[in-house]
């Protein structure tokens, strides 16, 4: 206060949102939005040839470690994601009497990596109420095995390449 009488008045400094939420402030201001523009605000009494020091300190180390955990977490993914994916699906449905009696499935294995992986078994398994149909398509792997066990049918062929398809068609088991 450079005059010899009391003062009172209110100071505010402009700042943008993001400076807003980073940002405190000494002693502790308001915060104020007028006409969409965002200001610290403080209500100042000065006597005479009294001062004031306000302290504005902004710190983007909230910012910088969202940041870094952001990386950390999308590294950790790539890194510890299943190299191959897998998806299944019909083709062909056959309805036969109110419900299904054959049904084609596709099952696409796919390695995501640059590197060769080996000695990947896709297994299939097949309830005892479905019987696998012996007829392939062409450029197909067949299984390698065909286990029946108590209430499913295991399906083994082997993934050695980048991608490989199977097909395989299942109907229905007829009652004896």
């Amino acid at each position: 206060n450079e005059g010899n009488i009391h003062n009172e008045g209110i100071v505010k400094v402009p700042t943008s949102m993001m400076s807003w939420l980073l940002t405190s402030t000494l002693p502790p201001s308001e915060k104020v939005r007028e006409d969409g523009m965002a200001y610290f605000s403080w209500k100042l009494s000065l006597d005479p040839q009294q001062e004031e020091v306000l302290t504005i300190t902004t710190t983007y180390v909230p910012l910088l470690l969202l940041l870094i955990i952001i990386i950390v977490i999308a590294l950790a993914y790539y890194l510890l994601r299943s190299p191959i994916i897998a998806t299944k699906g019909p083709v062909d449905i056959q309805l036969r009497e109110g419900g299904i009696s054959e049904i084609k499935l596709v099952v696409v294995a796919k390695n995501r990596t640059p590197q060769t992986i080996t000695n990947v078994h896709v297994i299939e398994h097949v309830p005892n109420i479905a019987e696998l149909v012996n007829v392939f398509k062409i450029g197909t792997l067949k299984p390698e095995k065909v286990l029946r066990h108590d209430c499913v049918q295991e399906l083994k062929p082997s993934l050695k390449a980048l991608r490989m398809v199977f097909y395989y068609t299942f109907r229905k088991n007829e009652p004896a």
